[in-house]
């Protein structure tokens, strides 16, 4: 992601917010001890809003997805 690449070129990592969240789906819990998979894949992104498709799977059995939005802050409001 972009804060991510930020570290990699040695630059400041910019701050960013949860905007919303949407198509939020739970279609089971995880047990204890099931050991969790998250991904984040990125869809789209206009201006300073990233839209991300979340997921979570136990083993190859999706338990949660959901889009969100990610608000991320200015170049000009960076610091290291």
């Amino acid at each position: 992601g972009t804060g991510y690449r930020a570290l990699n070129d040695n630059r400041p990592r910019p701050m960013g917010y949860i905007a919303a969240l949407k198509n939020i789906h739970i279609s089971d819990l995880p047990r204890v001890g099931d050991t969790i998979t998250t991904e984040a894949v990125f869809l789209q992104n206009l201006l300073n809003f990233h839209l991300v498709k979340g997921t979570v799977m136990v083993g190859d059995k999706e338990m949660a997805s959901c889009e969100f939005k990610i608000y991320v802050t200015p170049d000009e409001q960076l610091q290291s």
